[in-house]
């Protein structure tokens, strides 16, 4: 189209201007196929451009957003020369609309649909974490982000570290899940583990959140070596610490106990809340057996049980019976018998006493004599002097009730025997003595003989007592060729007096019987050898000789020889007749047993 311009006057037309031509320009249309990608705190726009430009080119295009759900709408830009923007600065997790219009000569053309986006980013740490050990893993707990970033937390990233944080590796490197607990197991017992906790959403990994230390650990084993010992009305319980902690420390101690021989068990204590190993257990009633078993505990739980120890709760103990005292040299002999009653307990010994003014006061002879045996000898007393003398049993819970009192004189033991003589026999000694001058102020009951094998240097008791005034008494079952040394005390109510002056003698019997007996054929005559036996304790003098002609049905005394020589030669033979011989020993208990050769004929020159 062309078009010119005059001037209009009161006068008419003016002159018109040059030509000039046109074509006349719409609005453009609206874009299409406008999409928004959302990412953190930005969205990114593009479109397609409008078919209908509306006759004129488009120079650019305006992006709009509303942040109301379009109720209210912003320009971003009016300036945007291609097909897409991205759009910062936004705020994740808030729902923005986005439109956008072209720009030709005419001006903004109609709106495109609108497209909603929601701008996200990576998801905050996750609420407190903590954890709780138990066997061989660890139960983690925390609470899910305050801030997910836009995009729902869909898993958790777990980490462990057991080098205090220096490294990292993955426990769970995805739980696959939005819960908030995990367990984490194949842990070992003892070991602290730091653990951290991720959480994953669209954007990937977000902030880490904070570190709990745990100590993965099971239950102790069960305590060990338990004992129990009775005392009054208690029993006190002692053991061993587990062998292992299960990885946590123990923390106290559960005690059951049973009065029906393990049929029930009731609690003495459910934890003791300390790692003492030791325990009292009062109340209870002396005489009555009671069982015990211990459990250890950590924060884990309750260990196995220990073995099962019993006691029997005692009082102290009753009076000893039967007090007698029997004085001796110096000292004084004490029997009695042990206190009767339910209540005594197990006696581990006695407290022996004694007074020299009539029991007005007393002196502790000894506090326990550390043995049940109901019998004390009280030494180191004056011979003459009086005393008075009382004992009183000692079990776990103390010193019990003294015994009634009984008086002794200790006097001097009888003087030692004289004139002991010792002959030798087979296997014994017969000794004979003097009885003592004096019997110390108290008659001989016996006699008391002592024995050494090492020349006096050892001695030893070979009869206690002989029970008999006689002074005579042969010790048999003796050794042949040992020597043997003696020595006699006498005996009475004092105790063993003074030692004789000891002798000594050596057992014998006949020898054995020569060995190797051998003989050599020569004219009318056989010289005849042998080995030496044994002499039996007595010393082999000389030897008899016998010979046989009917092959040993009989023997013929031929000789016997004047020195302990082992040969000798038999003449007077009949040359070319067989001779037995034989030999025997010939010592202090006579002719021993014989050694014979095989046949010999004796033969000459030819």
């Amino acid at each position: 189209m062309s078009f010119r311009i005059a001037a209009v006057t009161t006068g008419g037309f003016g002159s018109f201007s040059s030509v000039v031509t046109a074509s006349p320009v719409g609005l453009a249309i609206a874009p299409t196929a406008l999409s928004a990608v959302a990412g953190d705190t930005t969205v990114g726009l593009t479109w397609t451009a409008p078919t209908s430009t509306g006759g004129s080119s488009i120079v650019a295009y305006i992006v709009e957003r509303s942040a109301d759900g379009g109720a209210t709408w912003s320009t971003l830009s009016s300036t945007v020369a291609s097909t897409s923007y991205n759009v910062t600065g936004l705020t994740n997790a808030i729902p923005y609309v986005f439109r956008v219009s072209a720009v030709n000569a005419s001006g903004a053309g109609i709106s495109s649909m609108p497209v909603t986006a929601v701008p996200s980013g990576r998801s905050g740490a996750p609420g407190t974490l903590s954890g709780i050990a138990s066997n061989a893993q660890a139960v983690l707990i925390w609470s899910a982000p305050l801030n997910d970033g836009g995009s729902s937390v869909t898993s958790y990233r777990i980490e462990q570290s057991t080098d205090n944080g220096i490294s990292w590796v993955d426990a769970v490197a995805d739980t696959g899940s939005p819960a908030t607990v995990a367990v984490v197991p194949g842990l070992t017992n003892g070991v602290p583990y730091r653990f951290r906790v991720t959480a994953i959403n669209s954007r990937g990994l977000g902030t880490i959140g904070n570190v709990v230390t745990v100590i993965p650990a099971g239950v102790p084993t069960a305590p060990l070596s338990p004992s129990a010992t009775g005392a009054g009305s208690s029993v006190l319980l002692s053991w061993s610490a587990p062998a292992s902690n299960g990885g946590d420390a123990v923390t106290g101690y559960r005690i059951e106990q049973s009065a029906d021989g393990g049929a029930t068990w009731t609690v003495v204590t459910a934890d003791t809340g300390s790692t003492t190993t030791t325990y009292t257990v009062s109340g209870l009633d002396n005489g009555r057996s009671y069982a015990y078993r211990i459990y250890a505990w950590n924060h884990v739980g309750l260990s196995p049980v220990s073995a099962i120890t019993s006691a029997v709760p005692t009082g102290a103990p009753g009076a000893p019976l039967s007090l007698a005292a029997r004085g001796g040299n110096r000292n004084v002999v004490l029997t009695w018998s042990a206190p009767t009653g339910a209540t005594s307990g197990t006696i581990t010994g006695y407290q022996v006493e004694r007074s020299s003014n009539g029991g007005s006061s007393w002196t502790t002879v000894t506090s326990s004599t550390g043995s049940p045996a109901t019998s004390y000898t009280v030494g180191g007393l004056t011979n003459g002097q009086v005393y008075t003398f009382r004992v009183s049993a000692v079990n776990g819970s103390g010193t019990g009730l003294a015994s009634t009192t009984v008086s002794s004189t200790p006097y001097e033991g009888a003087p030692a025997p004289t004139g002991l003589v010792a002959t030798a026999g087979d296997g014994q000694v017969a000794l004979t003595w003097t009885a003592p001058s004096t019997n110390g102020g108290d008659p001989i009951t016996g006699y008391s003989i002592e024995v050494s094998v090492n020349g006096g240097v050892n001695w030893a008791t070979g009869v206690a007592n002989t029970g008999s005034t006689e002074t005579s008494y042969t010790m048999t079952q003796l050794n042949n060729g040992m020597t043997y040394v003696f020595r006699i005390s006498a005996v009475n109510s004092a105790g063993i007096g003074s030692s004789s002056t000891a002798v000594a003698a050596v057992p014998f019997t006949t020898a054995f019987a020569p060995s190797a007996v051998s003989g050599t054929a020569l004219d009318s005559s056989v010289a005849l050898s042998w080995t030496a036996p044994a002499d039996n304790g007595s010393t082999i003098t000389r030897y008899r000789i016998e010979l046989s002609i009917d092959n040993g049905d009989s023997w013929t005394l031929v000789t016997e020889t004047a020195s302990p020589a082992p040969n000798a030669v038999v003449a007077g033979l009949t040359n070319g007749v067989p001779y037995l011989f034989r030999v025997a020993a010939v010592n202090g208990a006579g002719i021993g047993a014989y050694g014979t050769t095989s046949a010999i004929s004796p033969s000459g020159a030819p």
